[in-house]
């Protein structure tokens, strides 16, 4: 009997160093290319930020925030808008993860989940006072009061 105990006892041991060492040596050395991939990753989301700054600043698309002003039947109405006008063809999309509009005591989100693939012209609440674009790409675009611009 005693010897059976001992056999059993090794093919326990075995069993735990085949279960558990051999995962964790294949782990432990596959890390750095995981950790290879996440960098190149992160550089290109870096890159990609970078290159959607570059394009709207230079005016593709050209952003204004704008009070659109119309009269129907003696009245007076203002309508705070956005607007989006490409000056480059093909169009590359901005994909806006939220546009907040700040309504005097806090900020309300007034779209979400929108891509502007033209030009486009997005009214919003007529309280709104101030505007923040936020992309999926994590940019921000702040507009302070109506007749502000981003572009050339």
């Amino acid at each position: 009997m005693k010897g059976l105990s001992l056999v059993v006892a090794f093919m326990v041991l075995f069993l735990m160093l085949v279960l558990i060492v051999v995962p964790a040596f294949i782990l432990f050395n596959e890390l750095g290319a995981y950790s290879s991939q996440g960098k190149v990753q992160g550089s290109i989301y870096l890159e990609q930020q970078k290159y959607q700054n570059k394009l709207v600043f230079s005016g593709d698309p050209f952003i204004y925030y704008q009070d659109v002003v119309y009269k129907q039947n003696s009245k007076t109405y203002v309508i705070p808008t956005l607007f989006f006008n490409y000056t480059a063809t093909p169009y590359i999309p901005l994909n806006i993860s939220y546009i907040y509009g700040y309504n005097g005591s806090s900020w309300v989100v007034v779209y979400s989940n929108i891509i502007i693939a033209g030009n486009t012209t997005l009214p919003l609440p007529s309280n709104t006072q101030q505007v923040l674009i936020i992309t999926s790409l994590g940019n921000m675009y702040f507009f302070n009061s109506p007749g502000e611009r981003i572009g050339a």
